[in-house]
């Protein structure tokens, strides 16, 4: 993930591109979703088998992966709203 930030951000200035603060927020809120989501499945005791698999039920995981985007969505709003104030 921190690969795809940089590539990004490399081509984006290799074209004359400005950046903001987008392109910086939303790998990175990319990022803070999948750690979240596997450290909290890791607290709850569900293990990561080989490949990144983690079998955990499938109510469970959809439910917590949107708890956690909503919640990043939120944090991320919150913070571009007050760097633009």
């Amino acid at each position: 993930m921190l690969f795809f930030l940089a590539q990004h951000l490399f081509f984006r200035k290799l074209g004359g591109k400005r950046l903001d603060g987008s392109d910086v927020l939303v790998p990175l809120a990319l990022l803070a979703i999948v750690f979240m989501t596997y450290f909290i499945l890791g607290i709850a005791g569900f293990r990561v088998h080989a490949g990144g698999e983690v079998r955990v039920p499938r109510a469970y995981a959809w439910l917590l992966v949107a708890v956690l985007t909503i919640l990043t969505l939120v944090t991320m709003v919150t913070i571009a709203f007050f760097l633009k104030a």
